[in-house]
């Protein structure tokens, strides 16, 4: 009875592992943010128009690993991004408040020049 019993409790966590990993998203589990790279502001002006453009600022700094005792131990960043796109532009401020977490100043995303 043992014998019959071992088979077909593996048939059944095979039937559940599928059933669960068919039931869930293709990309569940992938939560990785688009890192799009800033344009510049009035060439995409001249393209797209500038009505159309969306713009974000981000101030912020980062701690830098010493190299020796002297020297800088912070970097510091103040820099306007403009894209196509809303969805861009808040990707682009996700990760600049995600590389300079300290210090943290950002004008939120908005359109038009």
């Amino acid at each position: 009875m043992v014998k019959i019993l071992v088979p077909a409790m593996m048939i059944v966590a095979v039937g559940l592992t599928a059933f669960y990993a068919s039931s869930q998203p293709a990309d569940a589990g992938n939560n990785i943010r688009p890192r799009p790279q800033p344009q510049r502001c009035l060439d995409l002006a001249k393209k797209i128009g500038p009505s159309k453009v969306w713009w974000g600022r981000h101030k912020g700094s980062r701690d830098l690993e010493p190299m020796f005792e002297w020297g800088p131990k912070s970097e510091y960043v103040n820099q306007i991004g403009c894209f196509k796109t809303r969805k861009a532009c808040e990707n682009w401020l996700y990760w600049m408040r995600t590389d300079f977490p300290h210090s943290n100043f950002y004008n939120p995303c908005r359109r038009g020049l």
